[in-house]
């Protein structure tokens, strides 16, 4: 029996030889002879004879590598969880087969296995993206776990990602506390956003705006203030800041309003926007900063626009 065996093999007789040894438990070969059929059987890629041989094997009498060859023809059979259990096992012994125990993981959600499998790629899969640098791999796992709906286990990584990178990250973090239900991550993060003067005007202005609908008024006023710096009274965007002041505003906003109308910018339309600061003032508990603004310039006007927010300013 053991020559036909170890000749069959030798000769292709694979099959032949998987339902001969199948029949068989795992003590009636002996250990050398079934090994040697096992080798046989992996170099020719006879995947069912490699997994009946393999599995005929004392486990404790495999080596490593044996496990891991063991494994691959199991999944290769479509056998995902005994391949999965093999992974396991070899896991516990060395981290060095962290990876293909990932790569398994994967191709077994990849056929449709989901349940117990799909939760623990995903563990595996947020454990690994704590020690992964920036980079493309880093990213495509994050993309990986937001496809798998592991929003809340992605949040860690994805916050960081997108105080470094707003551009590319700020909204995928954005939408993953949404669907997560954590909206309470997101105001940090929107502060050290907004706060970083190197990034579009656009997208700074986009984050101040979320922070005053989201309540932090003083960030978000503060951002504000910096990003309309160069903006008329007339702007959408100081037109919000406004809206957020209401109509009776605070000492530290009426100075602000106040300095913005005595450092208009000189142009055709100077004292157009001048006025509108003024009147801006006095209609928002200002009418001594209007004054005092008017004593101020160099030039006084006795008629137009300033004069008249000036004069306005005198009967409130």
């Amino acid at each position: 029996n053991q020559a036909w065996l170890l000749l069959n093999t030798a000769n292709g007789q694979h099959a032949a030889v998987t339902a001969w040894l199948g029949a068989r438990q795992s003590g009636d070969m002996p250990e050398d002879v079934l090994r040697e059929v096992f080798m046989m059987a992996v170099n020719a890629k006879a995947h069912a004879l490699t997994v009946v041989a393999g599995q005929r094997l004392p486990p404790s009498s495999m080596k490593p590598a044996e496990q891991v060859m063991l494994a691959q023809a199991l999944m290769a059979q479509a056998r995902t969880a005994e391949s999965l259990a093999v992974w396991r096992q070899l896991r516990t012994q060395s981290q060095a087969y962290n990876d293909d125990y990932g790569l398994a993981l994967s191709q077994a959600v990849g056929r449709g296995v989901g349940g117990a499998a799909e939760a623990e790629w995903v563990a595996w899969l947020v454990t690994s993206l704590k020690s992964m640098a920036p980079g493309k791999r880093r990213d495509d796992t994050v993309q990986q776990l937001l496809q798998l709906g592991a929003h809340d286990q992605v949040l860690p990584s994805l916050e960081s990602m997108a105080v470094s990178d707003p551009i590319r990250w700020l909204q995928a973090f954005e939408t993953a506390a949404a669907k997560a239900g954590r909206s309470e991550v997101l105001l940090p993060v929107w502060r050290k956003v907004v706060a970083q003067s190197a990034l579009p005007v656009a997208t700074r202005q986009q984050v101040a705006v979320q922070l005053f609908d989201a309540g932090d008024k003083t960030n978000a006023d503060l951002a504000l203030r910096m990003l309309v710096v160069d903006k008329g009274p007339d702007d959408p965007l100081v037109q919000r800041l406004f809206d957020h002041w209401g109509t009776r505003w605070a000492p530290d906003q009426l100075d602000w309003a106040e300095a913005r109308a005595l450092t208009v910018r000189a142009g055709a339309d100077a004292e157009t926007v001048r006025a509108t600061w003024l009147k801006k003032l006095n209609d928002v508990g200002g009418a001594a900063r209007t004054t005092a603004v008017y004593k101020r310039l160099q030039t006084k006007p006795t008629r137009g626009p300033v004069f008249d927010a000036y004069v306005d300013a005198l009967t409130k």
